[in-house]
């Protein structure tokens, strides 16, 4: 098992990404998970607006992802803060219960610490 950044510039990945959470997160409607957090579906080469995802592979089978994205907001005495929000976390369920969200949110903790979050 590896991990890795995603680059959604990669069709086979951008497509591996998208089946994955749509697998996972089955809505009411038909559709797409991206349709409804376009946010997540940023393709700049895994990192661009302030959004980095990461995922876990078995081969070449996405299995796991997760992503952040950065932001500064203001905070309640209006002093400016960095936040990360962490999200699109996903493991196929044939591979749930080892760890893998886990440890790819362990890898978007790191990152935000090193943005000052």
């Amino acid at each position: 098992m590896n991990f890795h950044s995603l680059n959604l510039e990669i069709p086979s990945e951008s497509e591996r990404y998208s089946k994955l959470l749509d697998l996972c997160f089955i809505g009411e409607k038909p559709g797409h998970y991206l349709d409804d957090f376009p946010i997540w579906a940023d393709s700049s080469g895994g990192k661009s607006h302030n959004v980095y995802k990461v995922g876990a592979f078995a081969g070449d089978k996405l299995i796991s992802t997760a992503g952040i994205r950065f932001a500064n907001l203001l905070g309640s005495t209006g002093a400016p803060m960095s936040v990360g929000i962490i999200g699109a976390v996903a493991t196929h369920p044939a591979f749930r219960g080892r760890g893998l969200a886990s440890e790819l949110i362990d890898e978007l903790v790191s990152a935000a610490t090193l943005q000052g979050c």
